[in-house]
């Protein structure tokens, strides 16, 4: 019985994969969408494979759930403004590496601030830094943690009593 149940929305598939795109691609003028909204109907079918294949007219139901996925896409589509990403660069946080320059000691090496800044001051993980460095991500991790412990230690020393 599930194999029977497996093979009829295989071939309902196969059979009406082609007229559901184009019906889908007519309502929302997107082949990506319309390609989910059908992948979405058969995954449905495929979910409530037991319920869909006593139904009297399974061609007609694909085409109501295609149409409805279709309609709801758009729907939300509607009501999601889209903000062109250059029009909001202005709201984009300060960069803090000169903030986090001015705190760094003097006496650090060069290397060293500029993975520290890397790290803390344009936020980036270690993966990120090693590729922006040239470096393997251990290597990354190691150069971060000497020159912390430098950092920390200059820090320690300017503040002695």
């Amino acid at each position: 019985m599930e194999q029977e149940r497996s093979r009829l929305l295989a071939s309902l598939f196969k059979d009406n994969h082609e007229r559901l795109f184009r019906l889908a691609f007519r309502l929302t003028g997107c082949k990506d969408l319309a390609e989910e909204s059908v992948q979405e109907a058969f995954l449905l079918a495929l979910v409530q494979k037991k319920d869909f294949t006593t139904h009297p007219n399974p061609e007609g139901w694909f085409t109501l759930v295609v149409g409805y996925l279709c309609k709801n896409e758009r729907r939300l589509l509607r009501s999601h403004s889209e903000v062109p990403l250059e029009s909001v660069f202005h709201l984009a946080a300060p960069e803090t590496t000169d903030d986090l320059l001015v705190l760094l000691p003097e006496e650090l090496p060069d290397p060293d601030k500029q993975i520290l800044i890397l790290r803390f001051g344009k936020q980036m993980d270690h993966r990120m830094i090693a590729d922006y460095l040239g470096l393997s991500e251990s290597a990354s991790r190691s150069r971060f943690s000497r020159a912390l412990e430098r950092c920390r230690d200059l820090v320690i020393e300017h503040n002695a009593f």
